[in-house]
Parts: C-alpha cells; structure tokens; sequence
C-alpha cells in the first residue's frame, strides 16, 4: 500500500548526465515489481518526457527535528538507491545502450554498423527506445532522432552530442507546437465555402511532405479511410539516384509503414514545391 509519493528532478552529483525526473513513494511493501509496473502504467497516459525516469521505494523517508523532509538526508539516500549510471564516458553509453537493444529487440549483441530497422524493429519498438534511453541514460531523444541515427554507432554518438537541459529545450518546442497547432474558426477557404468529408465519398486529395516521419504516418492513415474510389495525389521530387515513387517506398519502409496495399489510393506526381507551378506543366 503506498502511503506518500513525492515527484522531483534530481541530477546525481558527480556525473555529467541531465537532471533525471524521480518518483519516490513510500511503502512497507519493498516489491520491485511494482516499480516497473507504475511506469508501464504510467506511459499508457502520460507524456514520454513527464514520465519519471526511474521510481524509487522508500520504508522511511528521513525527516528533521520539525518532522518535515530533511533535503540533506533524502537527497544522500536516494543516490544510493538509483542505479549507478556513468553516462559521462563513451564506453558506459555504448554498453548501457547494447543493454537497451538486447532488451528491446531480444538479441544477443549489438555492434557498430547494425541498423535498428534491418533488425527487425518498428515503430512501438522505436519507442520503446526513446523511453529505455531516458530511463537509463537520462538523455531524452526524440523519435525522428532515432529515426535519422537508426545504426548503433550513430545512436551512441548522437546520445553523446545531446547536452544537459537538452529535454527542458524540447519540453519548450513541443508545448509551442500545441499552441500553434490550434486553428481558429474562422479560416475559410478565399470564397467563403465550406464542405464536410464524410469517408465515404470519392474525393481527390492534394498531398505534399509525404515522404517526412509525420507525412508518412498522415498518409497511411488517410489511404486507409478514404472512399475506395479516392485518389490521393502526392507531390514527390526525385533525386537523381531515386524516382518519385521510389522515394515514398523508401520513406514507408524507413518508418514500418509498408504492407504493399498502401499505393491502390495514391497516384505519385514528381515535382518540386519550391518552383512554379511545381514544376508540372500548365495542363
């Protein structure tokens, strides 16, 4: 039974890893099951970066002569509690996080050139990832961050590049991102029309980024409401090495979004959005 909980950010002195979100209760019942079991709970309603990093059990938390928390004490013994964690050395990281790998993708080691993705991996593993590294690592990355490091060597060395303060920075980026994505109402196409989809009509929808993290997932998801009827028109430049299609089959593979049933929706117009017209002809 828990009787106290208390939450805090807390940075283990001696290291040079960032501070680490704590959740400490207090209980008579010393279950180290029941520490994993809150924070799978927790992840299935809260945010990956409010999600504490690591749950601690206290039998007693260690108070002053007022009964209050003594700081001192609580800080002192609560580093004794929390897993020893050098992540200030190349060689720590590299080893904590073949550790993740193993855990996550249930295999027997991992080296340098090894690709997350040829592994066998997907998207609810990438994020698991994201979890176990802030966990161990105290490090938050994001998943397009894996996504562009999906080999083990680039996720070390990226984990290496990321400073301390760098999750309060992200913490900032996504609470403005909330802000700018409420639309007013009263955005309104230039005549003044409106008209509500229902599914179940055939339409014929514009589409442009399809090849980014969030195009793609928008694109799977939309190609598997539309009417059968539908098509969706994408706009793709080619590269000299990759044709229009080509590159939206790499990006649905790239992300574990491939079933090859995706395309019976989409017709791919190579184009460039940064020219006139985007570079298709007049007709």
């Amino acid at each position: 039974m828990v009787q106290a909980v208390c939450v805090l950010q807390f940075k283990a002195p001696d290291t040079k890893s960032a501070p680490l979100l704590v959740a400490c209760f207090l209980s008579q019942e010393d279950d180290i099951n029941k520490t994993t079991d809150l924070q799978e709970n927790g992840s299935k309603y809260l945010p990956a970066y409010i999600l504490p990093g690591q749950v601690i059990i206290f039998k007693k938390f260690p108070l002053n002569s007022h009964e209050k928390i003594d700081n001192a004490a609580f800080e002192s013994e609560l580093s004794k509690k929390l897993p020893r964690n050098n992540a200030g050395t190349q060689h720590d990281v590299r080893s904590m996080l073949e550790k993740i790998w193993k855990d996550v993708l249930g295999i027997h080691a991992a080296h340098e050139d090894d690709d997350f993705f040829d592994l066998g991996a997907t998207s609810l593993h990438i994020a698991h990832l994201t979890v176990k590294i802030r966990q161990t690592l105290g490090k938050f990355i994001s998943l397009q961050n894996l996504y562009n490091n999906s080999r083990f060597g680039k996720t070390v060395q990226f984990i290496e590049s990321v400073k301390d303060g760098e999750a309060t920075k992200k913490i900032a980026v996504i609470e403005r991102l909330k802000t700018d994505s409420c639309v007013t109402g009263d955005i309104l196409p230039s005549d003044g029309s409106t008209s509500t989809a229902t599914g179940t009509e055939e339409a014929h929808i514009f589409l442009t980024g399809a090849t980014g993290f969030l195009g793609s997932y928008f694109l799977k998801h939309l190609s598997s409401t539309v009417a059968i009827e539908s098509r969706i028109i994408c706009l793709i430049r080619s590269r000299n090495d990759l044709s229009a299609n080509a590159r939206l089959r790499e990006a649905f593979r790239k992300y574990g979004l491939w079933d090859g049933k995706v395309e019976e929706h989409i017709s791919v117009v190579d184009g460039d959005l940064a020219t006139h017209h985007f570079g298709l002809a007049d007709e």
